[in-house]
């Protein structure tokens, strides 16, 4: 009899076991051949293909630990739009973002066995070859800014050596002597041919890369919910300090909480920024960087728009969309509405920065009371009185605003240029007056007039309407 039941039970497992990757182990969030095949079609700086290493790193991020995922995608509007600022800067392909999902989990504070610090995991010794700074006071490896720039630099030189971006990436990982070495004992620059020859880190590094870059590009399809952040800080700016400040007189001009700025701000150890003659980078929510530039005149402006500081109280954050017209591209668009082209793509889930004529975005504006005006310290500069708000304050209900037109008056003007006018009503805003014609851009009412969204439109203006 227990010869029997042990015969059974060999049986049974014999029948139970099914290799990893069968389809008959899939789970709802786990469908091997539909992932296979977006892999094998998945647009990339080098051939995408699918194999068993790809496969279990995507088991991890959608079945074995999903929370990962969700915070890895929900720290993309933190640092994507900080890695494609420099990667544009540098021509080099975007899908090198992807690099700080596999070295850190985009977690700045992440340490590796061999003491690789921050989203790019320099060691030491190359971030000293790169100008990083770590001393009492910074480690750069751990600043989003600094450790980006040095990683851009690096990636190119990696690239230029081996003129293939999966060989240099490679490189990137286990380092070029190991490349070098792999090269020329598979006598080939195809990585894959070459990767039994690498350390098994690196052999097993371009398919980490493949199943990050899948992640980013198609979560939504494994039920990922990204555990995003608030949108004040998704809509972040950063400039250069030069003068030595605290996070707690940071904290006491713009009202800022003290974790909010060690969030992020990870490289400062003490809670203070040091002074420097090249400056340091500070990043706040976009509204306290203009505070910051109001409070202190020695601020290098690095980006953002300027706003009027005395609005620069109590911001509220109003969603609204916005209609693709002819000539809008995604780059026009976040700069009309103050924030990064990452922005406007993760509030869509769009992968790339292209987008249609006709295409409904979902936006975020910005919008400002002076309420607190008197809880916050003066500002050391003159305050201007002002009689009208800022066009982003007129935008007050959610999604498209309702166009009221009673009031308005259209003319023509002849000669060489003929334009229509429109005369500014109170309560009106410029999102109206585009939603009210279907001929122009919100970009372009804007470039004729010579406006900003943050500027002030008085009562009686006129504007021109593009045709």
């Amino acid at each position: 009899m227990r010869t029997l039941v042990k015969g059974i039970l060999f049986l049974f497992a014999i029948i139970s076991f099914v290799p990893a990757g069968h389809a008959d182990t899939d789970s709802p969030y786990f469908l091997e051949e539909e992932i296979k095949t977006r892999v094998n079609n998945m647009p990339l700086c080098f051939k995408s293909k699918y194999n068993d290493v790809v496969g279990s790193y995507l088991r991890t991020y959608f079945e074995k630990d999903r929370s990962k995922a969700e915070r890895i995608i929900g720290n993309t509007p933190l640092y994507f739009p900080i890695f494609e600022q420099y990667l544009r800067e540098h021509n080099l392909p975007m899908d090198l973002r992807m690099l700080p999902i596999l070295e850190s989990a985009l977690n700045p504070h992440a340490t590796s066995r061999s003491n690789a610090v921050g989203l790019w995991q320099f060691i030491q010794p190359t971030a000293d070859g790169y100008g990083l700074a770590n001393n009492p006071f910074v480690d750069e490896r751990k600043d989003p800014h600094r450790s980006t720039q040095a990683a851009m630099r690096y990636l190119k030189r990696l690239h230029e050596r081996y003129g293939d971006w999966a060989l240099a990436l490679a490189a990137y990982n286990g380092g070029p002597t190991r490349v070098n070495s792999a090269i020329k004992k598979a006598r080939s620059r195809d990585f894959w041919k070459v990767r039994k020859y690498l350390p098994k880190e690196t052999q097993n590094y371009i398919p980490a890369f493949i199943a990050a870059a899948y992640l980013y590009n198609y979560y939504e399809f494994h039920g990922i919910t990204p555990t995003s952040h608030n949108v004040e800080i998704q809509l972040h700016d950063h400039l250069k300090i030069n003068e030595e400040i605290s996070f707690q007189q940071i904290s006491d001009i713009t009202g800022i909480p003290n974790y909010d700025i060690e969030f992020l701000n990870p490289s400062y150890k003490q809670r203070i920024i040091p002074r420097s003659y090249t400056g340091n980078y500070l990043i706040l929510p976009k509204w306290a960087c203009q505070v910051m530039r109001n409070y202190l005149p020695q601020v290098e402006t690095v980006s953002g728009p300027t706003i009027d500081p005395n609005f620069l109280r109590q911001p509220n954050y109003l969603r609204t969309s916005y209609t693709v017209r002819q000539g809008d591209d995604i780059f026009k668009i976040a700069d009309v509405f103050s924030c990064s082209p990452f922005n406007i793509k993760y509030w869509n889930n769009i992968k790339t920065d292209q987008i249609s004529v006709g295409q409904e975005l979902n936006v975020y504006m910005v919008t400002y009371s002076k309420k607190l005006e008197a809880a916050l310290p003066a500002a050391p500069v003159e305050k201007k009185k002002r009689t009208a708000a800022p066009i982003a304050a007129l935008l007050t209900t959610e999604l498209k605003p309702v166009s009221l037109f009673a009031n308005a008056e259209f003319t023509s003007k002849g000669g060489t240029e003929s334009y229509d006018y429109y005369t500014f009503q109170t309560g009106d805003s410029l999102l109206e007056i585009v939603e009210r014609y279907d001929r122009f851009s919100l970009t372009a009412l804007l470039a004729v007039n010579d406006l900003q969204l943050d500027a002030l439109i008085h009562a009686g203006t006129r504007l021109k309407l593009p045709h």
